[in-house]
């Protein structure tokens, strides 16, 4: 009786060894980011003094748009897709071609490449830092220490970092990692804070489809999730919530890219930029598969990196010795996951 008071508190004793282990914890957390942000910086060091290589001129030095905060270039960058005045690819990316105008003309950075490559930099630690917290939320603290530290110096991803025009892909896999702990927080929280997470997330949604649309597969990969731990979760309604939440930017990005290149008169889709556009339906779609095959290789063997996969890179699917290879790398993986799914 005597360690309680009436009202059932814990002693004082047992506050303070609470409060040191909350302690502990946080400082642990604190040291992993710390660590993990130095890794980083040791990885890519040496790219800060890299210049303006291949699309990086074309899409910076070479585009007016960039070089001045003013309306009409906003209307402009809004207003046409990712390659104007070369042409209208069908890319269209405005948030991203809006932070190399922050950079070049808002920061002063010209034709300095080192600003760029800080920026790069940064969003690449907030990505690592952000598979860190969902590592933590789903793993534990050692998986995901050890998953972050791979994803920081992976070398698939040297070319989103290191080459300025990656920063693309570096805002859209933002967009995916954060939108992701955010509906986790939406789905697990009610009152003002549900909204507020919601909103957020239709907010990183946004500039991650708007970025790069690639983003788009936030809304697939949190259905995945949810329906992997379905058991344990049964977020239904959570699971509603959240996808509308992440479909309004969505349409709403998919609506200006149709009036984009529907008002534009020169829509052109390069055969040489990608030759599964002219391939024929079946030969593409396998060419798809074998690409993805090969991105599977990579990630474990990524001996011949290559910062071009346009014309002859990838050739279109024949059924090679190559070809079959690179379809059973992506079974192969396919499997893995499933096995590890139902042995786990």
């Amino acid at each position: 009786m005597k360690s309680r008071d009436r009202k059932g508190a814990a002693p004082p004793a047992i506050e303070r060894g609470r409060g040191l282990g909350d302690m502990t914890v946080r400082r642990r957390h604190l040291l992993a980011a710390l660590g993990l942000c130095l890794l980083t910086l040791a990885a890519y060091s040496n790219s800060f003094g890299a210049g303006f290589a291949m699309d990086n001129r074309g899409l910076i030095l070479q585009d007016a748009r960039v070089h001045a905060a003013t309306a009409e270039n906003l209307d402009l960058i809004f207003g046409h897709t990712y390659w104007w005045p070369y042409g209208e690819s069908g890319l269209f990316r405005p948030l991203t071609t809006l932070s190399y105008l922050f950079n070049y003309a808002i920061l002063g950075n010209g034709d300095h490449p080192a600003g760029y490559h800080w920026i790069n930099f940064l969003l690449h630690a907030a990505n690592v830092l952000l598979v860190y917290a969902l590592g933590l939320r789903l793993a534990g603290w050692r998986p995901a220490a050890w998953t972050a530290a791979l994803w920081a110096v992976h070398p698939v991803l040297t070319e989103s970092v290191t080459n300025m025009v990656g920063r693309a892909d570096l805002l859209a896999g933002m967009a995916v990692l954060g939108g992701w702990l955010l509906y986790r927080k939406s789905a697990e929280s009610s009152g003002w804070r549900r909204w507020a997470y919601l909103g957020a997330l239709s907010a990183t949604t946004a500039v991650g489809v708007f970025s790069k649309e690639s983003a788009v597969t936030v809304l697939p990969v949190i259905v995945l999730y949810e329906a992997i731990w379905w058991k344990e979760r049964r977020q239904a309604l959570g699971l509603v919530r959240g996808s509308i939440a992440m479909l309004i930017p969505i349409q709403a990005m998919l609506y200006q890219r149709a009036a984009v290149l529907w008002s534009s008169t020169a829509t052109t889709f390069p055969f040489y930029d990608n030759p599964i556009v002219g391939a024929g339906w079946v030969t593409g779609r396998l060419t798809a598969l074998k690409v993805m095959g090969k991105y599977v290789a990579l990630l474990f063997w990524p001996a011949r990196l290559s910062c071009d996969y346009s014309w002859a890179q990838i050739p279109l699917a024949g059924g090679s010795a190559a070809d079959w290879l690179a379809w059973m790398a992506l079974a192969a993986a396919l499997a893995a996951g499933v096995l590890l799914w139902r042995g786990n």
